[in-house]
């Protein structure tokens, strides 16, 4: 997996029917420190991700046909290599003794009030069929 900032959205009017309801991304992979480490390249998105956001990138094309497979909860594979699955708020650089990196997110704080509530199992429950 890859921390990536995004760079852009791809507007294709024409694509694979199976990623017709999928958002493509310009994706930039980043060092721990901020700065650009090889070439951007294109994501399928599932996390919603927007220009600006720091982004965890699954690239390697098994993984993102999985992630897509299971979000869509079909068994067809979809054309893609690279998917985000995440939406990176804090890198912490453990060289550092802790310390932040520096590497923040570009989205706005919101507060705790205001947040979206959690979907899913609540955190720390497991399932136990």
């Amino acid at each position: 997996m890859l921390i990536c900032r995004v760079k852009g959205n791809v507007v294709a009017t024409r694509k694979d029917e199976r990623l017709e309801s999928w958002k493509l991304l310009i994706v930039q992979p980043v060092g721990v420190d901020g700065e650009p480490q090889g070439e951007p390249f294109m994501s399928v998105d599932a996390a919603q991700a927007g220009v600006g956001d720091l982004a965890l990138v699954a690239r390697h094309g098994a993984a993102a046909r999985a992630a897509m497979m299971a979000i869509r909860k079909s068994d067809e594979y979809a054309p893609a290599n690279a998917i985000v699955i995440g939406i990176i708020d804090d890198v912490a650089d453990f060289r550092n003794d802790g310390a932040g990196s520096g590497l923040k997110s570009t989205r706005p704080e919101i507060s705790d009030s205001s947040q979206p509530k959690r979907r899913g199992r609540p955190k720390g429950s497991r399932n136990t069929k």
